[in-house]
């Protein structure tokens, strides 16, 4: 019975002591999630996980070090943690960069890498811990980010502040000592969060044996003892008696970097205390654990870099290595550094002997210096930070760290992306025997900008150029309301400034032949250096020559020709001609000669048509008229009524439906086609010619077709007469009857078929005669049905789409009709209206309309005139809005448009 009141006793000890741990987890997880949301995360880059609070200084970011500068050292390794936790060794380390740091206050600048709790024979022992913990936060109410870039790799610990609640580092955190525990070296620079603030109430000291113990003999301990039991006779408190220990070390011993370690068999401490009374931080801190702890102070030594209380970007140096010491009071761990400042470091002088006056962004400047003594001798090791700062106080650019070489630095460093007057400042680092001192004369900083324009080599005489560039800055910035000259022959000739984007334009023109020089030239501004970009042009008169100006509509245009530059063969010039979907391009050869070849497409206008010609790069734009016509061909009937014969002859573009017009001859006499291509010719008897002839004309080549008439008597061709009829005009039918009808949905019957990209097009295809119907949109297949296909679509690219539609029997394809739909912004298709105008006036007038205006041509054509024609200064709107406004337009300022061009166009024919 008594064992088993005994198990459930123990059971209900381990409930107990499980409930007890849930509350304190609970606990601290009420304490994380406070200090969370006293957080600002706006900016921390960290999603909303963690970030610096409002009270907190933010560290100017600083651009890190240029890596050249570091690289003669990054391979030196220096181990620090040996000799200084052993007190019967020197400590003498070397002036080597070990990290970078920014963004620290007074609260977080000593760096521990680990704690000691267990000193021996005068050499401490790290303390063991277990890595992997969950990071316990100290609600302070105030976090620190700062960061830390290593120069050589870290190993086993980083470096981190007292209460750091968050790394970016793949580190393992040991909630006892505070450190971080690395598996694998770093190199990477990494980020930290501490919530060290000032220590306003530590609480009590409790009892600990641990971080109490003593190893020291019987004597040495009680001479200790006595010496702490004096040092606190007045105070009252723990904290008190803490801060009396600190006071009396840093009053009565002597910060030495050149004292001597005591032999081995001498006790360090006794030896520090009692006689020499000089030494450097691990015997202040490791003696201040001693004296306390005799007291009955639990404490340890921390182990570490201390740096400077900053939140600019700063060198730690391997001199910089430290010990502390850290009390434990009932509210936490509270750092006590017991080391004095050191008064008897030597004073130095850095003085900078040579720096350039001026840089330009991305370049290296040239420091020279030197770094001495008061008196004048030489500092010979050590290293000197060159930075760059706008005011002596503000947070600057670290650009590099140069090396003493007998008192002497010299290097050169990289210009950041700045510009301006700056203060060159030479920071020599000190070390444990001299103090750090600093040096800032003035340079100026200049950004060289970029012209990106292309001046042509050769120009066409008397013919504008339009030249566009963009100024930019160093970085490629684009820099605005810039002054832009443009310069001929040592002649300002225009100026003009750089917009929004950095861009610019001109339009140059010069008549005189010759070998010009022109610049683009920007004066510069006060930190933005002046800068022209120029070259010689060779400016003469250009000829073409061109063999064919014929060609035939849906047949390809082949033409040699040559082109001449100033009347020399100009080779290498690419011409083009172009209009609408026509493009034939040629460059030619060294002789000047070219062969130019492109299909004339099937919508291509008839006559006389202008086509643009231009040759790149020269600024040279001009036009040709070449002469397009349609083949034709003819079908003829010869019927007898009422003793009259009658010979219809139907003039059409070969191999379509559609009609062509022109004078048709039968022997001596000649009828001109109506508006559908119909000639119609009445004899008495009938004609001996047996040939109508078509001779052609500018819009049509010309045809021939011969034909029979009747020998039958009257009365049997009266007979015949009404199924000769019948087979004609079911012959005619099938030439221009259509059994395929597209029915496209639109605001007005007649309206374009111009859609915005992405806008939703309704049709329906049907099918009026035999057979299947299938339908492709580019060439890919819809579908297919016997009656026909309703279809919705969108076009997600702009351009001319093609919807063909093909009526299928047994013996293949008996119909095919096609539609094209231009996808297009209605600005541009504002503008193509108005050029479909253009072309109507040009017709009617003929006239060239190529060099007058848009409110030029409307007037001359008396459009604008008077109020009562308000349908032309609506066009006109419209049309200059688009054009020159730049402007996105809207369907119904689409059809606004149209509607005002079909009424001009109207008025026109009535007129």
């Amino acid at each position: 019975m008594n064992r088993n009141f005994l198990k459930v006793r123990e059971e209900l000890l381990e409930a107990v002591k499980k409930l007890i741990s849930l509350v304190l987890i609970l606990v601290a997880l009420s304490f994380l999630l406070n200090f969370v949301s006293s957080l600002d995360f706006s900016n921390t880059g960290l999603s909303g996980f963690i970030g610096i609070g409002a009270e907190e200084i933010t560290p100017t970011e600083v651009i890190p070090p240029d890596v050249q500068k570091v690289k003669p050292y990054r391979n030196i390794k220096v181990s620090v943690s040996d000799s200084i936790a052993n007190l019967h060794e020197g400590f003498d380390p070397p002036q080597v960069p070990i990290f970078f740091v920014e963004g620290l206050n007074k609260y977080t600048n000593k760096l521990r890498l680990f704690t000691a709790a267990e000193y021996r024979n005068g050499k401490w022992t790290e303390e063991e811990g277990n890595y992997g913990e969950t990071p316990a936060v100290n609600p302070s109410g105030h976090v620190t980010k700062y960061r830390i870039t290593p120069v050589s790799e870290f190993s086993r610990h980083i470096p981190v502040a007292k209460d750091t609640a968050y790394v970016t580092a793949p580190a393992k955190f040991d909630r006892k000592t505070g450190a971080y525990l690395i598996e694998y070296n770093l190199s990477k620079p990494y980020d930290a969060y501490s919530t060290a603030w000032k220590v306003e109430d530590p609480g009590m000291i409790e009892e600990n044996s641990y971080y109490t113990q003593l190893h020291f003999s019987d004597e040495d301990l009680k001479r200790i003892r006595s010496l702490a039991e004096e040092i606190t006779v007045d105070a009252i408190t723990d904290y008190e008696r803490v801060i009396a220990v600190k006071e009396y070390l840093e009053e009565n011993y002597e910060y030495d970097p050149n004292y001597q370690p005591p032999p081995e068999d001498v006790e360090p401490v006794t030896y520090f205390l009692f006689e020499h009374k000089k030494g450097i931080c691990k015997e202040f801190a490791t003696s201040y654990v001693a004296l306390v702890r005799s007291l009955g102070i639990p404490a340890r030594a921390v182990f570490g870099y201390i740096a400077r209380p900053i939140p600019d970007n700063q060198t730690v140096m391997a001199s910089q290595a430290h010990v502390w010491a850290e009390v434990k009071f009932s509210k936490g761990w509270v750092e006590i550094d017991p080391t004095p400042s050191p008064e008897n470091m030597v004073p130095t002088v850095t003085e900078i002997t040579y720096a350039d006056p001026t840089a330009t962004k991305g370049s290296n400047f040239t420091v020279k210096g030197i770094v001495t003594t008061k008196d004048g001798l030489p500092i010979y090791g050590g290293y000197v930070e060159i930075s760059i700062k706008k005011t002596k106080n503000e947070t600057g650019f670290l650009l590099g760290v140069l090396k003493l070489n007998r008192g002497k630095f010299e290097g050169r460093v990289k210009v950041p992306d700045v510009s301006g007057k700056y203060h060159v400042v030479a920071h020599y680092v000190g070390s444990l025997r001299f103090k750090e001192s600093w040096s800032d004369p003035i340079i100026k900083i200049y950004s060289p900008p970029e012209i990106r324009v292309n001046i042509p080599a050769k120009m066409a005489a008397g013919i504008p150029f339009k030249l566009r560039g963009k100024i930019v800055d160093f970085n490629g910035t684009a820099i605005s309301d810039a002054d832009i000259f443009l310069r001929v022959d040592g002649k300002i000739i225009a100026k003009t400034k750089s917009d929004e984007n950095g861009v610019f334009y001109f339009t140059l023109e010069i008549e005189e032949e010759g070998r010009h020089h022109v610049s683009i030239e920007y004066l510069g501004s006060e930190f933005i250096m002046p800068l022209s970009e120029s070259r010689f042009v060779d400016v003469g008169r250009i000829e073409l020559l061109l063999d064919n100006k014929t060609a035939v509509k849906g047949r390809e245009w082949t033409s040699s020709g040559k082109i001449f530059f100033k009347g020399e063969p100009f080779g290498g010039a690419v011409i083009r001609f172009s209009r609408d979907d026509f493009v034939a391009e040629a460059v030619a050869d060294n002789s000047g000669s070219f062969i130019a070849k492109d299909k004339i497409p099937e919508n291509f206008d008839l006559g006389r048509v202008p086509v643009n010609f231009t040759i790149e790069g020269v600024g040279f734009e001009d036009t040709i008229n070449l002469s397009v016509r349609a083949e034709t061909e003819m079908d003829v009937s010869v019927k007898k009524e009422n003793d009259k014969t009658y010979i219809y002859v139907l003039l059409r573009e070969k191999g379509k439906s559609i009609p062509a017009f022109g004078v048709i001859k039968i022997g001596d006499r000649a009828v001109e086609t109506n508006n559908a291509g119909l000639a119609v010719f009445v004899y008495d008897e009938p004609p001996s010619a047996t040939k109508a002839v078509f001779e052609g004309n500018e819009r049509y080549l010309p045809s021939e077709k011969e034909f029979k008439t009747s020998t039958f008597p009257f009365l049997i061709f009266s007979i015949l007469i009404p199924f000769i009829a019948y087979v004609l005009i079911k012959k005619y039918r099938k030439l221009t009857a259509s059994y395929i009808v597209f029915e496209v949905e639109r605001e007005e019957e007649d309206l374009p078929l111009i859609w915005d990209v992405d806008e939703e097009i309704k049709m329906r295809v049907k099918n009026l005669g035999e057979g299947i119907l299938r339908v492709f949109i580019d060439g890919h297949a819809v579908g297919s049905h016997e009656k026909g296909l309703e279809i919705t679509i969108a076009f997600e690219e702009p351009g001319t789409h093609k919807i063909l539609a093909e009526r299928v029997g047994e013996k293949g394809v008996i119909e095919r009709e096609e539609i094209e739909i231009r996808i297009m912004n209605y600005r541009e298709a504002i503008i193509s209206i108005f050029s479909e105008l253009v072309k109507n006036l040009e017709k009617t007038g003929g006239i060239d309309l190529s060099d007058y205006t848009a409110r030029e041509i409307l007037k001359m054509f008396k459009i604008l005139n008077g109020r009562e024609k308000p349908e032309g200064r609506k066009l006109l709107k419209l049309f200059e809005l688009s054009k020159y406004g730049l402007r996105d337009a809207d369907r119904k300022e689409f059809i606004e448009a149209y509607n005002s061009y079909k009424s001009v166009r109207g008025d026109l024919i009535e007129g």
